[in-house]
Parts: C-alpha cells; structure tokens; sequence
C-alpha cells in the first residue's frame, strides 16, 4: 500500500516578519517661485525641476510620474523620475489641487470653474462634480473614493459620482488633505486658529496639532510621518509623528507636499528539500530609472 505525505506549509511557518519601512524623498512646489524641490528624508534639498507659473497641490502616480498644476496656462504637466516633462492635460481655467485613487485616475480641483474634473491614465478628461463652492483640497482612500474640501465642509464622493457630506461646520480656511495607512483622514484647517483635524473612517473628529500659523498641505511618508506645510509666516514644512510630536523639517518656502511612492514588494516562497521553506522579499525601486533588491 502507498503512503502519503501530507505536508503542511502553515505549520512549518512559525515565522513573523517584521514591517519594512521604506525611506521616501518628499517633493514640494515653492512658494517663491517656480521650483519644485526634492528633500532627502534627512531634510537636505535640491531642485528636481523648474515649472513656470504658481502651484499648490502636486501629486504622483503609482509609476512614480510627478503631475504638477499650473494655473498661468491651465495645464497639468507630467514629470518622469529622470526630469522630462511633458503635458498631460490642458484646457483648465485653475487647476488647483490633485489625487490620484487607485485605478490611476487623476481628479483635478479648478478653483475657476468650481468643478472637480477626472482624468484617466489615458489623459481622457471629464466632469466628475460641479457647482460646489470653492473646491480645494483632495484625497482619495483605499474604497477609491474621493473627498473634496469645499469651504467649511467636507464632501464623500464615490467612484461613480456619488455625493454625501462627511463633516461640516469645522470654520473657515480649510485646506489640504490626507490619509494615514489607517484610513484616518486629516484636514489642515489653517483659518480656524492652525489646526490639523483627524476623523476616522466613521467621521468621528479629534485635533491632531494645534498652534500653528497657517497649515495648508499635508502629506504622509510611508512611517505615517505627518509633514506640513504652514504658510505664515514663511512657508515652511513641519514634520510630526503618529503621536503628534512636531519637530521642523525645513524652512524652504514651500506649497504642495506629496511623497514618492513606496516600491511595491513581491513576496516568493521555495520550499526545498527535507521541507525547508526560503522567504525573500524583492522590492521594485522605481526612484530614479534604478532597482534595489531586499533579501
């Protein structure tokens, strides 16, 4: 009679491993001119490009491709990692701020035409919202939907066009916004005496910071590190950590904040002979044109 082995993988695997974090440069849009500047995680700085014209928000899509406003000619401009630009999409009055949910489509805030537009990767652009008043900042979560700031309230939209409020009544001069990995929503809220807000996904608020000048754009690294812009006085970029300790990153005049986007990992097992189970974890680097490897 033949005897069968049964092997079970889950048993042998008494492993945990522990969460890799990756180290992202942050990007900023000026608020002296035209540059847009890289900044190492330790802070040093540099210009990755020269974009002419005003811009607020900036965002990137998952291939690391940079797409920066500029409301002199109502264009979105597309950046690739190595510099080159090109136009991704014009015919905009005021583009103001970007995001990008997870299909890849690109929402546009124009502050012109009080409209949220939607663009696909193609470039192929359309009306997703109309006739909110003063549309700025934007945010998508991980459900792909989107959340626009449009004076004190805040509005849900869903993939297909859907509106709901998710809060209200928060005061004047709202701006930017952002999700921690944890879904939680943050809200700079400059014009209501500095503060940053917080509401989970069910809408409930708590005051992250407070103290500060003007917060106005928000962006998270990979380690749900808070950074923030604060425009008054000086513009500059403060830095705080899931528990709210603040600490200043730069004094480098800045806007826009967004973060490169982390190297997706891909995970491969081989199970060996006598039963030996071999875990790497490879990572995709897409930062400038090179590949890292992780083992």
């Amino acid at each position: 009679m033949k005897k069968v082995l049964s092997i079970s993988i889950a048993s042998m695997l008494p492993l945990s491993f522990p969460a890799v974090v990756t180290a992202q440069n942050l990007f900023a849009a000026s608020s002296a001119g035209p540059q847009i500047y890289e900044f190492t995680p330790g802070g040093a700085y540099s210009t990755f490009a020269t974009v002419p014209g005003y811009h607020s928000g900036i965002a990137f899509n998952s291939a690391g491709d940079l797409f920066v406003p500029t409301d002199g000619n109502g264009t979105i401009l597309q950046i690739r990692p190595n510099g080159t630009q090109s136009t991704f999409a014009s015919g905009l009055q005021h583009p103001d701020t970007l995001a990008f949910d997870s299909a890849g489509n690109l929402f546009v805030s124009d502050g012109a035409t009080l409209a949220i537009y939607k663009f696909t990767p193609g470039g192929v652009g359309s009306i997703f919202a109309s006739g909110l008043s003063a549309p700025y900042g934007l945010a998508c979560n991980n459900a792909g939907n989107l959340f626009v700031v449009a004076n004190s309230v805040i509005y849900e939209f869903t993939p297909n066009g859907a509106r709901s409020i998710f809060a209200s009544v928060l005061g004047q001069g709202l701006g930017g916004l952002a999700f921690n990995s944890a879904g939680d929503l943050f809200v700079a809220a400059g014009g209501d005496a500095g503060y940053i807000y917080r509401f989970t996904p069910h809408g409930l608020r708590s005051t992250f910071a407070s103290g500060l000048h003007y917060p106005m754009w928000l962006a998270f690294d990979s380690a749900d590190d808070l950074f923030v812009s604060d425009l008054s006085p000086g513009s500059y970029i403060n830095e705080f950590t899931p528990d709210g300790m603040r600490s200043a990153f730069s004094n480098v005049p800045a806007h826009g904040l967004a973060f490169e986007p982390v190297p997706e990992p891909s995970v491969w097992a081989t199970l060996g002979m006598g039963g030996l189970v071999l875990f790497g974890l490879r990572c995709k680097a897409q930062e400038r044109g090179r590949s890292e490897s992780v083992r």
